[in-house]
């Protein structure tokens, strides 16, 4: 009801055209270009985004099958992720969730492993500090949060930031790999069957360290199971 309150008092507007109705309206969401199908290391084209056959074979230690990436970070998409990571428009979460939902029932893997039950969303933790002293709320936590409503699937923290790092924003690879190391830890909110698919949702990718980090956290502790990224977009290196 306080979401639907805020909805008539501040009715939502396009972050690029600034027209009423939607965070994003239907002639700006012609600009967005989704994001090619392609393996994550070695970036060649490869079908549902999944690790390639060569790939697989030479890195046996990658922790996911794939990433997932709805679109290029192109500048409408940009101002959406700022507006929601900074701009404290949490609403945009549920606009966001709606597109990657469809994304995800489009998935084979994916859309499989929820049918059959056996689909488990978490997400990129914050450290309690940038949490609830800076933004006042985690944008992955929502958009994974958001997911589970639309996909009627469950949603559990599996890990936790243990040390306050800097922003990943404006570091190379090198840096960026670094600047997380012993930085995530493992929580475990549930129980995970061995068959489980865990779908680890964040809102931007440019070089999957987090996302490997964190799935190298949840496959040391379980690893039968299979871990997938999923991403709202994909900023290039």
């Amino acid at each position: 009801m306080f979401d639907e309150l805020l909805d008539f008092l501040f009715p939502p507007r396009c972050v690029w055209c600034d027209q009423q109705g939607e965070y994003l309206c239907n002639t700006c969401k012609k600009d967005l270009k989704p994001h090619s199908e392609m393996c994550p290391i070695c970036q060649s084209a490869s079908p549902d985004y999944q690790v390639c056959l060569g790939c697989r074979a030479s890195d046996e230690d990658f922790p996911l099958e794939g990433i997932v990436i709805w679109f290029s970070y192109a500048e409408t998409i940009k101002k959406l992720i700022l507006a929601l990571k900074f701009g404290h428009r949490s609403h945009i979460a549920w606009f966001l969730s709606q597109r990657l939902s469809l994304l995800i029932q489009s998935h084979p893997q994916l859309s499989q492993a929820m049918q059959s039950q056996k689909l488990l969303l978490t997400y990129v933790p914050s450290h309690w500090i940038r949490k609830y002293r800076v933004k006042g709320y985690n944008q992955s936590e929502l958009l994974a949060q958001e997911l589970g409503v639309l996909l009627d699937t469950p949603v559990a923290r599996l890990t936790r930031r243990v040390k306050y790092t800097r922003s990943q924003t404006k570091l190379n690879r090198k840096k960026r790999l670094s600047n997380l190391i012993w930085v995530f830890g493992s929580q475990q909110e549930r129980d995970i069957a061995w068959d489980e698919t865990i779908l680890i949702v964040d809102d931007i990718t440019t070089t999957w360290s987090t996302l490997i980090h964190v799935a190298h956290q949840i496959k040391e502790k379980h690893p039968t199971v299979k871990v997938w990224g999923v991403v709202v977009g994909r900023h290039g290196v």
